[in-house]
């Protein structure tokens, strides 16, 4: 399989009061967002959970679980990697309800010019340098070097990127795809974004 995708719920989501991948908006739980786009595409999926998390029934048989708990996006992405098998991984946050499939295709597009590359990930970027790590694509030729942080304790997913050779692309002409939700205010901010669309 060429393509999967791994979407991340397992964040304690304490500033929005917890149980982030369950917050409604719009009368959709939020983790319904990235799974209705990649649905739309045929796009297999799972989700990751930490396992404290209370899971609503109709979720579960798309799941795994962290194998370290509080351990960051790393984790997840281990986690997501040896349930599914494919060539490549689209990495997603439980909380992207503009996620859109103009901007997955785009994102697909590049896998060619990745492997031509070298390049284990491909990784949106903006002109100031910042980078969309849970946006982005990853290799399954990257679990050496994900293993190794882990097993050396190196939570930070920039240090992944950084093994990768990674093939950056323009950040700019999506970036209101990019924004997650984090506060109350951002959900209700969210919700009147999306009713005027």
């Amino acid at each position: 399989m060429l393509l999967s995708a791994i979407i991340l719920a397992g964040g304690k989501g304490k500033r929005i009061g917890g149980n982030k991948p369950f917050k409604k908006l719009l009368n959709k739980n939020l983790i319904d967002y990235p799974i209705e786009v990649l649905e739309d595409l045929n796009i297999p999926y799972v989700l990751v959970f930490s396992k404290d998390l209370k899971i609503e029934e109709k979720y579960k048989k798309f799941i795994a679980f962290d194998l370290k708990d509080d351990y960051g996006p790393l984790i997840g992405i281990l986690s997501g990697m040896r349930v599914l098998n494919a060539k490549w991984y689209l990495v997603l946050p439980c909380d992207c309800p503009f996620i859109s499939k103009g901007y997955i295709n785009h994102l697909i597009k590049y896998i060619k010019i990745a492997e031509e590359k070298g390049c284990k990930c491909i990784v949106p970027r903006y002109k100031n340098g910042y980078v969309e790590p849970l946006f982005s694509l990853y290799k399954r030729d990257s679990l050496i070097e994900l293993n190794n942080l882990i097993n050396n304790n190196k939570r930070k997913i920039i240090y992944l990127i950084e093994k990768l050779n990674p093939l950056y692309i323009d950040a700019e002409r999506f970036k209101n795809v990019f924004a997650n939700i984090n506060t109350p205010e951002e959900l209700k901010n969210a919700s009147l974004s999306l009713t005027k669309e």
